[in-house]
């Protein structure tokens, strides 16, 4: 089974969100198995007026984890027929990124960026068997194009 990496790194919840029906869209044309990727910072303690900690880092870690899990668990409640896992990392969001690529060992990866929904994906081909894109699959990724015809018979839903 094929399977399909959302990168969705901190400030690009929105476009995530907003691109989330064409990239479940792909995944039901490919069969694909997806997994959502929320990578964030290591947060700080949250203190109040006074300066005392009311909740440590783990606890933030905690509740964070739980906004983006319920947050993309209500965006995917429709689309049941494409098997989605949701998974929060925290630490350096580049080195975080590139542990889920290599755990998860997509055969797609798809990152997003701060754009209008119809340009919110960029889709990079990894190889299934090497760890790290090479520069050359990266360039010819982006190259790559699915037809009009393709794209129709993918948001169609069975």
């Amino acid at each position: 089974m094929t399977r399909l990496l959302a990168l969705v790194m901190p400030g690009q919840e929105a476009a995530a969100l907003a691109a989330l029906p064409a990239l479940i869209a792909t995944a039901r044309g490919d069969r694909a198995r997806m997994r959502i990727a929320c990578i964030q910072p290591l947060p700080p303690p949250r203190e109040n007026e006074y300066g005392q900690v009311v909740a440590d880092t783990d606890r933030e870690m905690a509740r964070i984890t739980r906004i983006m899990e319920a947050t993309f668990a209500a965006a995917t409640r429709r689309f049941t027929d494409v098997p989605i896992e949701c998974v929060v990392r925290f630490g350096a969001p580049p080195r975080e990124a590139r542990i889920e690529t290599e755990a998860f060992a997509p055969h797609v990866v798809a990152r997003f960026e701060r754009r209008p929904p119809l340009g919110a994906i960029r889709y990079l081909l990894t190889g299934a068997r090497r760890s790290r894109p090479s520069a050359a699959s990266a360039s010819a990724a982006t190259r790559a194009t699915r037809s009009a015809a393709f794209w129709r018979r993918a948001m169609r839903v069975p």
